[in-house]
């Protein structure tokens, strides 16, 4: 095996790699999930793991810049420290990201062009696990079936339909496992391929059984870096071993790669056959870093480069029909299949709408067709079958209809089009917008106050508009502040503010897209404008710690708000509403939302620190900012603090507070500030089986998105005032009336003994909750009362969903009275802290 030599690598950060991934996945809203795997084969064989972790990111995320990933690796299996199956980074289409886009790619990438072709079926990962045995897998897990797929009939796993493929194209070149293991093995390899079995699974372009089986097109490094092997090293294993090759075209430049991608477009496929799309492998020129105007990435400074090219017609049609089709099989199950498109893809070719009505119409009358359906077994002999109803008679007509309708809509639609902000914009710099991103609380308006009349920046506020919808009219003032004024009397003109800070919460990317794209709407579009993002990031702190500061200073404020007050009555209507802002939030992606500069600001900065930080952020971004004396600074601080906006909107016409509550809560609560997940992997770093069990089931409460999202102590629950004797019910009742008439916030402090757990729930025992800072000495000493009768806990997880979290207090109950059947690990110096919340 000569001929392969030379291709291993490896990389010395392999193991801070996957300790980064460690604790991204320990985070209370993980954006990496690990899963350990059994390895069935492995009994009773030393020399071979029995078991291995597969790591998944989220999948939307691998597009942020800078990624939030070590790795962009998509499929990702090991074994203690060692990488034992590595994917390919994640490539991205034509045009997806803005660094896919023809301009850079040209820019960025130098020749060869190697297009291969897009095979349409399943990624299936061959490696070693030792010299002579091999492990299969597909993108993320292997071995049989998961339960619920197991349930819904499903007999075999892509991992295992893989492995019964690789043993026919291994014999078929007359090679062993261990000949195959021993080369993966010692390059250090992962074999990536491509399963294609339309008698397992139908995707959307058919296979013929010549063609079916495992076409292999790579060859990937086992190590945290991306490196995969030459590409006629890869077609030489294949052609080795017996594995379908995959199919390629070479180019010596990008313009005949365009001009080859072109002419297959047009003829709608390669020899007559319609194809996926290409997979292009080439060099990242120079080996330098990735970038354009607005974005830039370390993580894509690698060679080789990977983008993909994939087509609309007939792929993306046929891939819409066949879920149009499961849309309809939906409905029908709920008895539900007549006009109603609700649930039901839309189309996006004016063929799917006839088809639509073709498949809804066979579904009434032959439902047997689709009984299997679901298991993507028929996907492509009933598109067969409508392309041959669709060639006469009343379909063909009622198709050609369609599309003259469809083609004048598509043109009426590109006229109204409003213009949006390019990827690449070369100009000078004209005016600066300021575009917060925070919840409310945050303290944005208080620091956009203090810029403006520090520097005289123009400023509006969404809470200032008294239109119905204040969107339009926000963006109508911001846009105003930023054009060149001309005054109808004397005809003389005002210049327009050179900065200008949209306020408003920004909270969700539809709103920054908005604000992004607003200088090309206007007529004449605006010269080019700055966008800065003053941005308060939620991802670092816990909602618990986020609503706690929040809403502090939203009490602290009291009526000097627009819209956003306390309720007189010591209610929680404003808590509601930060809630709401804080479960919206969508985290910022600078360059990819095109924002030309971002300053962070800290939840917990007080006003001065939170306005040193933005203007230093300013200077930094390019802003040309005055010296304003510390005098002058103080002046302005001071009065921002005391600031009370003359416009109010009444309570019942405010629409952030037009959800209020006419019931009580279901219980009160101490919302816990602390990361559930770090903290008890924190408990576990002892050895031994019982903490090893406790290991296990904390791995899967994490991959299974089982941790409790909001963690807290129950302290009194309404339905706990029945069927107790009258004293205890009288002391509950005057509790009860406590907690809901508190207008002053009541916190505590807590110490935690023992993280407890028995197969269906986790939690956390407590040992004493103390009450930090009570209105009087009556409050605390009835608090610590009520607090006496109780089981003090925190329930971390539930197994599943038919798990009540209720069962933690019975599981920490059970360890207390020596329970057998509930196992706990002993915690020492572990205190923690949070506020009394009425939970709803």
């Amino acid at each position: 095996m000569s001929g392969f030599d030379g291709l291993g690598a490896s990389d010395a950060s392999d193991a801070s790699v996957l300790a980064q991934l460690h604790a991204l996945s320990l985070h209370d809203k993980p954006i990496v999930r690990q899963t350990e795997h059994t390895l069935a084969h492995a009994s009773g064989t030393p020399s071979v793991p029995s078991t291995i972790t597969s790591w998944k990111m989220n999948e939307h995320q691998y597009a942020k810049s800078p990624s939030p990933f070590p790795t962009l690796a998509r499929g990702l299996f090991t074994q203690g420290e060692r990488i034992i199956v590595r994917g390919y980074d994640k490539f991205f289409n034509v045009d997806e990201v803005p660094w896919t886009s023809w301009g850079a790619i040209e820019s960025t990438t130098a020749p060869p062009y190697v297009l291969t072709f897009k095979e349409n079926g399943c990624i299936i990962f061959i490696a070693a696990l030792t010299r002579s045995k091999v492990v299969v897998t597909s993108k993320h897990a292997l071995g049989g079936p998961s339960e619920q797929a197991a349930a819904a009939g499903v007999e075999e796993s892509h991992a295992q339909v893989g492995e019964r493929w690789l043993a026919a194209h291994l014999q078929r070149a007359h090679k062993r496992e261990a000949q195959l293991a021993e080369v993966l093995y010692d390059h250090s390899w992962t074999a990536v391929a491509e399963l294609c079995d339309d008698s397992f699974e139908e995707h959307v372009l058919g296979y013929a059984q010549e063609r079916s089986g495992l076409h292999l097109h790579g060859l990937n490094s086992n190590t945290a870096a991306f490196s995969t092997a030459p590409f006629d090293v890869v077609q030489s294993v294949a052609e080795t071993f017996g594995f379908l090759p995959t199919r390629a075209r070479s180019f010596s430049s990008l313009e005949r790669v365009r001009a080859f991608v072109g002419s297959v477009q047009s003829e709608g496929g390669v020899d007559g056959e319609p194809i996926e799309g290409f997979v292009v492998r080439c060099q990242n020129k120079n080996n330098v870093q990735l970038n354009n105007t607005h974005h830039s990435t370390n993580s894509y400074s690698h060679s080789p480069f990977f983008f993909k090219i994939k087509f609309d017609e007939p792929y993306l049609m046929y891939r819409e029909w066949r879920e149009i089709t499961r849309g309809l099989l939906a409905k029908h199950a709920e008895g539900k299949l007549g006009s109603d498109e609700g649930g039901v893809r839309k189309s996006s070719y004016p063929d799917s709408v006839v088809y639509r009505d073709w498949v809804r119409g066979l579904i009434r009358e032959q439902p047997a067709l689709f009984a299997h359906f679901g298991r993507s077994k028929g996907v492509i002999a009933l598109r067969e079958r409508f392309l041959a109803d669709v060639q006469t008679g009343e379909l063909h007509t009622k198709l050609a209809n369609v599309r003259e309708t469809w083609g004048r809509k598509q043109k009426s639609n590109a006229q109204k089009v409003k213009p949006t902000k390019p990827n690449k914009d070369e100009r000078e710099f004209e005016r600066t917008m300021i575009v917060p991103i925070a919840v409310p609380g945050c303290g944005k308006t208080a620091v956009s106050m203090a810029l403006a009349r520090l520097y005289g920046f123009g400023h509006t506020q969404s809470d200032d508009v008294q239109t119905r919808k204040t969107g339009p009219t926000f963006e109508k003032n911001v846009a105003e502040l930023l054009k060149v004024q001309t005054h109808p009397d004397t005809q003389s003109q005002s210049h327009a503010h050179s900065v200008v800070i949209a306020d408003r919460n920004n909270h969700m990317k539809q709103h920054r897209a908005r604000l992004n794209n607003l200088p090309f709407e206007q007529k004449p579009p605006l010269g080019r404008v700055r966008m800065i993002a003053l941005y308060w990031p939620m991802d670092s702190y816990t909602l618990n710690t986020v609503l706690r500061v929040c809403s502090e200073r939203v009490q602290h404020r009291g009526a000097r708000h627009q819209s956003l007050r306390p309720d007189a009555d010591g209610g929680q209507t404003h808590e509601d509403v930060i809630v709401n802002f804080i479960n919206q939030f969508e985290a910022l992606d600078g360059s990819a939302e095109l924002f030309d500069h971002v300053v962070e600001l800290g939840l917990e900065d007080d006003l001065g620190t939170a306005t040193r930080k933005a203007i230093a952020g300013l200077r930094d971004a390019g802003v040309d900012l005055k010296t304003v004396t510390q005098d002058r600074f103080i002046e302005v601080l001071d009065d921002v603090a005391v600031y009370d906006p003359q416009y109010k909107r009444p309570d019942e016409q405010n629409g952030l507070k037009k959800k209020v509550r006419s019931t009580s809560p279901r219980y009160f609560a101490v919302g816990v500030e602390c990361r559930l997940a770090e903290l008890c992997r924190g408990i576990l770093q002892g050895e031994g089986q019982q903490q090893e069990r406790q290991k296990a089931f904390l791995n899967h409460l994490v991959s299974h998105d089982r941790i409790a999202n909001v963690p807290h102590i129950t302290l009194l629950h309404h339905k706990e005032m029945e069927g107790v004797n009258e004293t205890v019910k009288e002391e509950y009742e005057e509790c009860w009336n406590m907690f809901s008439s508190s207008a002053n916030p009541i916190d505590f402090k807590f110490r935690v003994d023992a993280l407890v757990y028995n197969e269906r729930v986790m939690a956390l025992s407590l040992s004493s909750v103390s009450v930090e800072n009570p209105a009087d000495t009556r409050v605390k000493s009835m608090v610590e009362r009520v607090m006496e009768k109780k089981v003090l806990h925190i329930t971390v997880g539930t197994r599943d969903a038919t798990v009540n979290p209720f069962e933690s207090k019975a599981a920490v109950e059970e360890w207390r009275r020596g329970s057998e059947q509930v196992y706990a690990s002993a915690v020492q110096g572990v205190e923690l802290g949070g506020r009394l919340r009425g939970m709803f």
